[in-house]
C-alpha cells in the first residue's frame, strides 16, 4: 500500500537523490562462463613464443628434479589433430616428463594405435582401454599430473613455466590462460583471460576447462577413475583436487591452446534464491542523524529493492546536540510501513555495540549490516546475496560497491602480512563472484546463527576493523565469504582505518595474516 504522507514529505523536502540505478551498473563485455575474450591481433600473435624465448627455457636450470606426467584420453581422434597434439607435447622445453596416452577408440579407428606406437620417444606410454575400464593413478610415475584434451595443444614453454611456479610458490595446483585455434596450432583467433581461482565461481562456471597441473600427492591412489575424452568430463575431479589444495596458482600467461571444434559444457547453474525461498531478512542501519543521508538510503530501499520479505531496523544513538525534529518526523512516517522498525539506544556509542544490540532484536534468519551512506542501485541485490549465502559453508556475502563516479571501491578483499585489507584490482576478479577473505563494511549479509556462533562483532573495534575481525573469525571456523559481483550498492564513503584498531587486529590474527589463499596474483 502506498504511503502518501511519506511520499509527500519526500517531495516537500527534496533531499533524496534522483538517479537512474542502471547508470551505475557496470556493463562488461565478457563471457562469464570462461573469462575475458581478447581477440586483438597483437595478443593473438604473441601466443607463439619467439625462438630466443624457447632457447632460454631449454637452457634454464632448475633446483628440483620434478617429473611431470601428461595424461590425455583419446577416442576416434582425427589424425591431423592427434599428431598435432602429440608433437606439441614432445616439443616441450622442459624434458623431464612422461606422456600417457589412454586410447578408448573403437575398432574402426585402429590407425590411432599405429600412429601412437610409431613415435619412438621413450617418454610416450601408450595404453589401450575398453569403454568401461577404469584408470588407476598408481599407473603414473610422476610428481605432477598434467591433464589435457585430445584436440588441444601445449605451448612449448608450458612445463617450464609450471616448474618456475612450483619452485617459487610450492603450488599444488596450477592453471593458465588459454587461446583458441582453428585447424593449425598457431592459427589463433581469440584468447581467454581467466579469473583467479575461487571455489564459489569455479563451482558455478568451469572456466579452468580441460587443462590442469596437479601434485600427485593430492590423489587417493586407492581410487580408480573412469577417464574419458569428452571435454569437461574431468570437471568434478578438478573441482575436488582444487578444494583439497592449499594453493591454486593462476599463471596469467597463455600456455594452453584449445581447438575451436571442441564443445565444452562450462555453465553449471545460476546462483539466485529460488522463488519459493523467501526468508525474512533483517536490514540494520545506524542513523547518520542527517536527514539527507537517511532519506537517500530509505528511499532507495523503498523504490529499488524488489525483495519484499524485509525487516528494516533503524538504530538511533542520541547525542542530544542537534535539532532532529524533521528527522524524527521522517522516522515516524516510515514506521507506519510494516517493514520498518525504529530503535533508540542511549548508552551505546560504538558501531560494533549498536550492531550487536540490533542483531539481538532482529527477527530475520539473515542479517544485513548496511551503512547509512549507501544507496541501493540493483533491484535484485538481496536475491543475489541469498543465492550464495544459502550454501552451508558460506557465512557472509557482500555486494559490489561503486561510487557516484562509477568507480568500483569494493570487489572483494584479501589480507597480507603488511595490510589488513587489500581490494582486488584486476578486472578479471572484479567481474566474477568469488571467494574472498574480507567482507565489506558498507554492506554485509550474515547468517544470524553463524553471527552468534562467531560471537558477533568484537566491541574492541570502532569502525571498519569490526567486519575484518568477523571475517577472520569466519575463515578460522572453516566458513567462507562470498563477493557477489552482480549485486550492487552505491557509496561515496571513503575507506577509513583506525591505527589503534589495526594494532588490535594484527596482534589477534598475527599467525594467519601472512597467508591468504585468495590473494590476487
Amino acid at each position: 500500500m502506498k504511503n502518501e504522507k511519506l511520499d509527500e514529505f519526500l517531495r516537500e523536502n527534496r533531499v533524496y537523490r534522483e538517479y537512474n540505478p542502471k547508470d551505475y551498473i557496470r556493463k562488461v563485455e565478457l563471457n562469464r562462463e570462461i573469462g575475458y575474450m581478447d581477440n586483438s591481433i597483437k595478443t593473438c600473435l604473441s601466443v607463439k613464443p619467439s625462438a630466443g624465448k624457447i632457447k632460454r627455457y631449454r637452457n634454464k636450470k632448475y633446483e628440483s628434479n620434478i617429473r611431470f606426467g601428461i595424461v590425455v584420453c583419446i577416442m576416434n581422434t582425427d589424425e591431423d589433430y592427434l599428431r598435432q597434439m602429440i608433437e606439441s607435447v614432445l616439443d616441450q622445453t622442459y624434458d623431464k616428463y612422461r606422456f600417457y596416452i589412454i586410447d578408448r577408440s573403437d575398432r574402426a579407428h585402429a590407425y590411432i594405435a599405429n600412429i601412437c606406437t610409431d613415435y619412438t620417444d621413450e617418454r610416450i606410454i601408450y595404453r589401450k582401454l575398453s569403454d568401461k575400464s577404469t584408470f588407476s593413478w598408481d599407473f603414473l610415475a610422476c610428481d605432477y599430473v598434467v591433464f589435457m584434451n585430445e584436440l588441444d595443444v601445449l605451448c612449448p614453454q608450458m612445463l617450464a613455466e609450471c616448474m618456475e611456479v612450483i619452485e617459487r610458490e610450492h603450488s599444488e595446483v596450477i592453471y593458465c590462460d588459454t587461446a583458441l585455434f582453428r585447424n593449425k596450432m598457431y592459427n589463433i583467433y581469440n584468447c581467454i583471460r581467466k579469473p583467479d581461482f575461487a571455489r564459489i565461481n569455479y563451482s558455478t562456471y568451469n572456466y579452468i576447462g580441460d587443462n590442469l597441473v596437479v601434485s600427485k600427492n593430492l590423489f587417493d591412489d586407492s581410487n580408480e577413475y573412469m577417464i574419458m575424452p569428452e571435454s569437461g568430463s574431468n570437471y568434478k575431479l578438478f573441482m575436488a583436487l582444487c578444494y583439497q589444495a592449499k594453493l591454486v596458482y593462476h599463471i596469467r600467461d597463455i600456455l594452453y591452446i584449445e581447438n575451436s571444434k571442441k564443445v565444452i559444457k562450462k555453465k553449471i547453474y545460476e546462483r539466485e534464491a529460488d522463488i519459493e525461498y523467501n526468508p525474512l531478512v533483517s536490514v540494520v542501519i545506524i542513523s547518520d542523524d542527517r536527514l539527507s543521508t537517511m532519506t537517500n538510503i530509505i528511499n532507495s530501499l523503498r523504490e529499488v529493492t524488489a525483495y519484499s520479505n524485509l525487516e528494516i531496523i533503524i538504530m538511533e544513538s542520541d547525542d542530544g546536540n542537534e535539532d532532529k525534529t524533521q528527522l524524527y518526523r521522517f522516522y515516524k512516517l516510515i514506521s507506519s510501513e510494516r517493514i520498518f522498525r525504529f530503535m533508540k539506544v542511549l548508552k551505546l556509542k560504538k558501531k560494533s555495540s549498536i550492531y550487536n544490540y540490533a542483531a539481538s532484536h532482529a527477527k530475520g534468519d539473515y542479517l544485513v549490516f548496511l551503512d547509512s551512506k549507501c544507496e541501493i542501485i540493483s533491484a535484485m541485490w538481496v536475491e543475489k546475496l541469498l543465492g550464495y549465502i544459502r550454501e552451508p559453508q558460506v557465512a557472509i556475502a557482500s555486494p559490489k560497491v561503486v561510487n557516484s563516479k562509477k568507480d568500483i571501491i569494493y570487489a572483494g578483499a584479501y589480507h597480507t602480512d603488511k595490510k589488513a585489507a587489500v581490494v582486488y584490482e584486476k578486472d578479471r576478479n572484479k567481474d566474477f563472484s568469488r571467494n574472498v577473505t574480507i567482507a565489506c563494511d558498507r554492506c554485509a549479509m550474515v547468517k544470524k546463527d553463524i553471527f552468534y556462533q562467531l560471537g558477533g562483532f568484537d566491541e574492541a573495534y570502532n569502525e571498519d576493523y569490526m567486519i575484518f575481525d568477523l571475517s577472520m573469525k569466519a575463515i578460522a571456523a572453516d566458513y567462507e565469504i562470498a563477493y557477489v559481483s552482480d549485486s550492487y550498492v552505491l557509496s561515496d564513503k571513503k575507506l577509513k582505518f583506525d591505527d589503534d584498531d589495526r594494532s588490535v587486529f594484527v596482534k589477534k590474527f598475527k599467525e594467519v595474516l601472512s597467508y591468504d589463499r585468495y590473494r590476487e596474483w
